[in-house]
């Protein structure tokens, strides 16, 4: 199976596509189907569109370029259950965590609830109606598998510097940057849990991921073989945190 971009006489194919799925293969009653197909037709400049190729098109996933929230992902019938839909979710998941995009999100449609969830996907709200559909939100975060794994840190903000945006506040420990993970200018920023002295680089492992609810994640990077309790790292990162809606994820649950 080959997944990839799709160019613009692609695109077209896929709109018939899309056409031919929701309006003959699905569960969507017309008025709903017809919502769906007039959205992405309007929009369809704002999203990405990737098609698998089983040689024919198999299957399609259009999604917002910038924070990579899946709009639509549908597989022809005869392609279900062969593997095509988690396949473009994993093609999907791959180029997000190569722009350090923290997470997948979706509004699922409640039919391809448990295929989401056979992905990896968890709710984050309720059961909803938009546009004729039942809809529940979820996401899938992605950079866990650096849990437990070793990086390097650039300090650009040393233990004791004071924080550029909030006054009077020094840092409690060195936050900089992950070496491995720069990509075209994006950075993914770490905390260095331990090192109570200024540094310059840390070799570590990530010890935690921070995520937070407005996108992008923070990794706590401690010493290899290092000890740690998840309450000692959740008071020294508090300073900055705190103005955050957090979740926290351990390598040592994982």
């Amino acid at each position: 199976m080959d997944i990839r971009i799709m160019n613009e006489d692609e695109r077209r194919n896929a709109l018939i596509l899309a056409h031919e799925i929701i309006m003959g293969e699905s569960s969507m009653d017309e008025a709903a189907g017809k919502s769906v197909l007039d959205f992405l037709s309007s929009h369809l400049e704002r999203f990405v569109l990737a098609g698998a190729y089983n040689p024919g098109l198999a299957g399609l996933i259009a999604y917002e370029p910038d924070t990579y929230r899946i709009i639509l992902l549908l597989v022809k019938k005869q392609e279900r259950k062969q593997g095509t839909g988690k396949a473009l979710v994993s093609f999907l998941a791959e180029k997000a965590e190569a722009d350090n995009v923290s997470r997948l999100c979706v509004n699922a449609a409640e039919p391809a609830v448990d295929f989401y969830t056979s992905c990896g996907f968890v709710k984050t709200g309720e059961l909803t109606e938009a546009g004729g559909l039942r809809i529940v939100p979820m996401e899938y975060l992605l950079m866990k598998k650096y849990l437990g794994k070793e990086v390097t840190v650039t300090i650009d903000r040393p233990y004791g510097s004071f924080h550029p945006h909030l006054p009077d506040v020094q840092y409690p420990l060195n936050y900089g940057y992950v070496d491995e993970l720069i990509s075209e200018g994006d950075f993914q920023d770490a905390y260095v849990y331990g090192p109570e002295t200024p540094l310059e680089k840390f070799r570590g492992i990530v010890i935690a991921i921070i995520y937070h609810a407005d996108g992008g994640c923070r990794f706590v990077v401690g010493r290899i073989g290092g000890q740690f309790s998840h309450d000692d790292v959740i008071q020294c990162v508090a300073f900055e945190e705190q103005h955050y809606d957090t979740l926290f994820v351990w390598a040592d649950e994982q």
